[in-house]
């Protein structure tokens, strides 16, 4: 599902390995983020190698200079972050449009996650700039497309904030319009054509 994977695979066995890197659960094409917001959204299970601790923790100290910053958390990160003025710990949420709506970002600060997570394609659907770690496996995808800029240096709370505060003075529209088109290479009926002829040269190098 990534490179990182793949490397860290062939640590352990000595066979074949092909990447083949995966595609959103659904797709958010029909959404577009409004823009110029200081909204934050982060997406995520209740594990806290995901960063978003330290993400709460960025966000509270922009909000010391500039109270327009907000954080939207969804899935059961929730369950370790209190509610507060600007930290939005939401749960499970059935219908995320509305918040991909009004997010201008997407950070996903993981420690250690050599996966390729599907929310990053999912917000990148709908127009929301992403910001990651140089842990996940769409680190390969952003160095490759010139995205160098959307890559935290470290997982650092004063990293992440540094970087939003950055991004929020930049034209938004333009990142926005990339993350959109970059994101269309990652549709299921590519992926599994991609899928399948990965699959078919690993056969045949059995």
């Amino acid at each position: 599902i990534s490179e990182s994977s793949k490397r860290l695979l062939l640590k352990y066995v000595k066979k074949p390995v092909r990447v083949a890197y995966p595609f959103p659960h659904k797709e958010f094409f029909h959404i577009k983020s409004v823009g110029g917001t200081r909204n934050v959204l982060f997406i995520g299970r209740n594990d806290k190698t995901k960063g978003y601790m330290e993400l709460v923790t960025a966000v509270k100290m922009l909000r010391c200079s500039d109270k327009r910053w907000n954080l939207y958390l969804i899935g059961e990160c929730s369950k370790s972050v209190k509610g507060e003025e600007g930290i939005h710990p939401l749960g499970y949420v059935k219908h995320m449009e509305p918040y991909m709506r009004i997010c201008t970002y997407f950070v996903h600060p993981a420690h250690a996650d050599v996966t390729t997570p599907a929310t990053v394609f999912e917000a990148m659907n709908a127009g929301i700039i992403p910001i990651i770690s140089n842990e996940l496996g769409q680190s390969e995808i952003f160095h490759k497309n010139r995205f160098d800029n959307l890559i935290l240096a470290d997982n650092r709370s004063e990293t992440i904030a540094k970087k939003l505060e950055e991004l929020s003075w930049e034209d938004t529209r333009k990142l926005s319009y990339k993350a959109r088109s970059l994101s269309k290479k990652f549709r299921e009926k590519e992926r599994l054509k991609m899928f399948k002829k990965e699959f078919e040269g690993l056969l045949a190098s059995l």
